[in-house]
């Protein structure tokens, strides 16, 4: 179910994942782009990597809290969000190589 602003899940009941559905339409515009490899895009994406690591240590503490009421949902962004890292590439290469790390080794 979806809530009016277009999330899996509204952001007052699952803050640290909405933060990570968030990063999801970008991570899917990658998939299939072009860009130079020393060009701005790729300073761009660095950034979103560390921000996506970073978002998912913060999904980590919130789990670990046991305050995610809604962990099914919270489960679909991962999913998402794995499926959409795994499939940026760029020259055969992961594109957020750290942010597929951090999610293969979640143990959610």
């Amino acid at each position: 179910m979806s809530c009016p602003s277009g999330l899996l899940v509204s952001p007052e009941h699952l803050s640290k994942f909405a933060s990570l559905e968030i990063l999801i339409p970008i991570v899917e515009a990658t998939i299939g782009a072009k860009w130079k490899r020393d060009g701005p895009t790729a300073e761009i994406l660095t950034e979103v990597d560390a921000d996506i690591v970073q978002a998912i240590q913060s999904c980590k503490e919130e789990l670990l809290s046991d305050r995610v009421k809604e962990r099914g949902a919270a489960r679909q962004i991962v999913n998402r969000l794995q499926r959409g890292v795994e499939d940026s590439t760029q020259e055969g290469a992961l594109v957020l190589e750290k942010a597929a790390d951090s999610i293969r080794h979640w143990k959610f």
